[in-house]
Order: structure tokens, then sequence, then C-alpha cells
């Protein structure tokens, strides 16, 4: 009913949390890498992340905290715009980079739920390739190669074993810039 493909995905996901007395620490990494092959289309990349978070909070409440959040975002690989021939690439390792810097509350009211609220951010969008800094990517002042932002931001995650040995793991992240 199509045409022949092979394709292949690579995922690591870890997590290592710290709790005692009033101390919280929450760090997560994230990776995955993957390509697909067809007979007419060749291959393409169909995954690529590199993720890393860490969030430390001081108890205020039994599920309130005053922490801090770190964040880093970005992909291994080159990524390309299908539509053109020959291919172009549209981003690459740290083009774009995402690293967030907050200080604000992480709220942990079930084990398997927390929020970080995070009103005072430092958001870097950094974009180290020359030719995409030069052409203003990713919202970068052209032949720069960092974009500041500060706002607030919010980060919401659930991480549920609904069997034995079955997770499911979702996160929505919110950004606003106040500048």
């Amino acid at each position: 009913g199509g045409e022949n493909a092979v394709g292949f995905d690579v995922l690591l996901n870890y997590s290592a949390d710290y709790k005692k007395n009033k101390h919280l620490w929450q760090n997560r990494i994230e990776m995955a890498y993957g390509l697909n092959q067809t007979e007419t289309s060749g291959t393409k990349k169909t995954n690529d992340k590199l993720y890393f978070s860490s969030t430390y909070g001081y108890g205020m409440t039994k599920s309130l905290y005053l922490s801090a959040l770190l964040n880093f975002n970005t992909q291994f690989a080159k990524g390309y715009d299908y539509k053109t021939e020959p291919r172009t690439y549209i981003s690459r390792f740290m083009s774009p980079g995402y690293l967030l810097i907050g200080a604000g509350f992480t709220w942990t009211p079930k084990s398997w739920f927390t929020a970080t609220f995070t009103p005072a951010t430092w958001r870097g969008t950094f974009v180290s390739s020359k030719i995409l800094s030069d052409q203003g990517d990713f919202g970068v002042t052209p032949g720069k190669h960092l974009f500041s932002e500060f706002g607030a931001n919010l980060r919401m995650e659930a991480k549920y074993e609904f069997l034995k040995n079955m997770t499911v793991f979702s996160r929505l992240n919110l950004y606003s810039n106040y500048l």
C-alpha cells in the first residue's frame, strides 16, 4: 500500500530527583535522534532533541517551594528544508540553542505532578551558525549570535505510572517576554 521505508529512533530519558527535609532537587535529561529513509524522498531526520532541566527548591510549605530553574534545549545535527533542491540547512547544534535561568516557585501537590512558575526568567536564544545568524534567524539581530529576553516561565509536568513499568510523561512549557 505504499513505498518501502526504513526508520529508526533512539531515545534516552533519565530523571534524578532528591527530596529530603525542605530540599527538593529535580533533574531531567532527554536525548532523541531518528531518521527515516524512503525510496522517493531519501533520508530525512524525524527526531532530534537534547534537553536538560534542573530545578532546586527550598520548602515553604509541604508542597510549595521557593525555587530556581535552569533549562537547556538544542539539537544534535543539522536540520534541512526538504522542499528546496539542493536541501538547505535551517538548524544545527546550538542554532538554535535555548537557555532559561529563572527564580520563582515549584508546586508539587501530588507525587506525579509538578508545576514551576518563575516570574523572573532570562531566556537566551543562541545561534552559533554564522550563516543562520547573518540571516537573523530565530529572532537574533542579523550578524549577532544571542537574542536575550526577560519574562515569566510556567512549566507543568505529569509523570504517571498507569501499569507496572508503563509510564506516561507530559510537559507543558509556556514563556512570555516582558520586554
